[in-house]
């Protein structure tokens, strides 16, 4: 018999998934405790669903008159992350849509619906599609998930997730939003043993990237490199030309690289 206080999403998503911690606490900048705190308290509780259950409940099935089990499930699963963004990747793999159809059928529905944001981010020579949770989304999920509060919102707070996670994967020390001596922030400090490198998340539009170089190269930090981290092949090479043309940037050039945000980010 199905467990009538377990809702038909809470099955799917028990049925999806490869085990029952798939996600860690929210980790919030030090100024986000209280975002943090309430994230957490918004897990599912994954182990007081029925497994055989779950395999008589149909996908498509409706709910609230709008959401299917699995495009529910699928909130539920961003409204989990730390930064309330996803790669279409990632969601693919924990709730196991192998179908391309398919998610793309459930992508459309719920960006039409103003559940989700989508961002077009360039990783390598590909593309990959990140999954923003809106705070319709939210409601409608039953996920009362607060809004971020970061400097450039939730795409600029998942990148500099992953930005750090790389680089920790990778054996460097960073601190994010490092505080400079001209009371300058710089998105992630990393160091090692001998460097020291700056980067900064670019979002557009890019014009402020030329002064989030100015300010660190104006500190007293001396990094061996700054690099600055945008979504596209299009937008690296305006702000390569951009940093080239301005005479400020002369003595530090050689310092200076533009890379792709995308290809810091990582999916199992």
């Amino acid at each position: 018999m199905l467990n009538k206080n377990v809702s038909i999403f809470e099955i799917e998503l028990r049925s999806s998934i490869k085990s029952n911690e798939f996600y860690e606490s929210f980790i919030a900048l030090p100024d986000n405790s209280i975002v943090a705190e309430k994230q957490n308290n918004q897990k599912v509780n994954i182990d007081s669903i029925n497994l055989q259950d779950a395999e008589t409940q149909s996908a498509d099935r409706s709910i609230d008159g709008d959401l299917s089990n699995k495009e529910k499930a699928i909130l539920t699963l961003i409204g989990q992350s730390e930064s309330l963004v996803m790669p279409e990747p990632e969601i693919r793999n924990v709730l196991k849509i192998k179908s391309g159809s398919s998610i793309h059928k459930i992508k459309s529905r719920l960006q039409n619906f103003g559940y989700i944001n989508i961002h077009k981010i360039q990783r390598k020579k590909g593309y990959f599609s990140a999954w923003e949770l809106t705070a319709a989304g939210s409601e409608i999920a039953g996920l009362n998930v607060p809004a971020i509060h970061s400097k450039g919102g939730s795409l600029h707070r998942f990148l500099v997730y992953q930005v750090r996670n790389y680089l920790n994967a990778t054996g460097w020390q960073t601190e994010i939003e490092a505080a400079l001596n001209n009371g300058k922030q710089v998105d992630i400090l990393a160091r090692n043993d001998s460097k020291v490198f700056c980067y900064e998340i670019g979002l557009p539009p890019l014009d402020k990237e030329l002064g989030n170089c100015r300010k660190i190269f104006a500190s007293s930090l001396s990094p061996n490199e700054v690099i600055h981290l945008v979504l596209n092949g299009r937008d690296k090479s305006k702000l390569n030309n951009a940093l080239k043309q301005h005479e400020l940037f002369d003595n530090f050039r050689e310092k200076i690289t533009v890379d792709l945000a995308g290809n810091f980010v990582t999916w199992d």
